[in-house]
């Protein structure tokens, strides 16, 4: 990974960083399966990575996932938007009252 890419990476918290969410989505949207998913979070974003900062985020996958294809995307997309907004004030509460509508 670049300089510069890295200091992007490190200056926010990876919960509301774009790129992170779109392996989410892909995730999501049955391109890639959960352990890849994983690996490729730690591979790319480092210690910045943490799986217990992602777990709502997870649980909210495989939970939207039982509703089918769709409603997972639709989540997974409701609570990415709600993460990488520049206008939330608490992204934290954001993203958890996402996952749970």
């Amino acid at each position: 990974m670049s300089d510069n890419v890295q200091a992007i990476h490190t200056s926010r918290p990876l919960v509301e960083d774009r790129s992170a969410w779109h392996l989410v989505m892909q995730c999501a949207e049955e391109q890639i399966q959960f352990p890849m998913l994983c690996d490729t979070f730690a591979e790319q974003f480092g210690d910045q990575y943490v799986y217990t900062d992602w777990k709502l985020v997870f649980d909210a996958v495989f939970t939207a996932s039982e509703d089918g294809r769709d409603a997972c995307i639709a989540a997974m997309q409701s609570a990415m938007d709600a993460s990488v907004s520049p206008l939330s004030a608490n992204k934290d509460d954001h993203v958890e009252s996402s996952l749970k509508s």
